[in-house]
């Protein structure tokens, strides 16, 4: 592994982590939620910070059904900033690998004998 990739910390996270991680990243799939296709907000008044707002709100709410208690407010936006961490890596990781895909392709298509 290289200085520049980043190993996933699961020796050290609870079920509630896990399951928060999970939450939030099915959720933001489902709403299909991108916070780089909106200007930056100063106020917390966009639809992507709405979005997180009931995200959040419901990941309590499921918190106290499933484990007991709710989740730390630390908890839950370290497991809001993961889950994007996460998204935007498997995009940027599709992205590259298709880009080398058609570098290849173009390439082994120069070098065909007609």
């Amino acid at each position: 592994m290289t200085n520049r990739e980043v190993a996933p910390r699961t020796e050290s996270r609870s079920p509630m982590d896990v399951f928060l991680n999970g939450f939030f990243r099915r959720e933001l799939d489902r709403a299909n939620a991108d916070f780089s296709r909106e200007p930056f907000s100063y106020d917390g008044n966009s639809d992507y910070d709405h979005l997180c707002y009931g995200l959040v709100r419901e990941a309590e709410r499921l918190c106290r059904l499933r484990f007991g208690n709710p989740p730390s407010g630390c908890q839950l936006q370290r497991a809001l900033a993961l889950a994007e961490f996460e998204r935007m890596r498997d995009r940027r990781t599709r992205r590259d690998q298709s880009l080398w895909r058609s570098l290849i392709n173009a390439l082994t298509g120069l070098f065909r004998r007609p």
